[in-house]
C-alpha cells in the first residue's frame, strides 16, 4: 500500500535566531529541538526556559549533546531547570 504522505511538501522556514530571546510567540511549537548547542550559551537555563516559552502545551523538548550542561538537572530521562 503506497503512502499518501509522500505527496505531502511540507513547508520549512529556515532562520537564525537568539535561543535566549527568540521571535515567535508563545505556545507555537510541537517539538522544539537543539542539538549540540546548548553547551555553547551563556545562560543555558535562560535558553531552556524560552524554549519551553515556544513550547505548545503538551508538546517536547529535545536536547542532544555529549553531556549535561552545568545548573541542569536530569530527572529520568527529561531535563529540566532547577527551581
Amino acid at each position: 500500500r503506497k503512502s499518501k504522505t509522500k505527496d505531502l511538501k511540507p513547508s520549512l522556514r529556515w532562520e537564525v535566531q537568539n535561543i535566549l530571546d527568540m521571535d515567535f510567540p508563545s505556545n507555537i511549537f510541537d517539538v522544539v529541538t537543539i542539538a549540540y548547542g546548548i553547551r555553547n550559551v551563556a545562560d543555558p537555563k535562560a535558553a531552556l526556559e524560552e524554549m519551553a516559552r515556544v513550547t505548545s502545551p503538551g508538546g517536547r523538548i529535545h536536547i542532544l549533546e555529549f553531556g549535561q550542561p552545568d545548573g541542569v538537572c536530569r530527572f529520568g530521562g527529561a531535563i529540566s531547570t532547577p527551581r
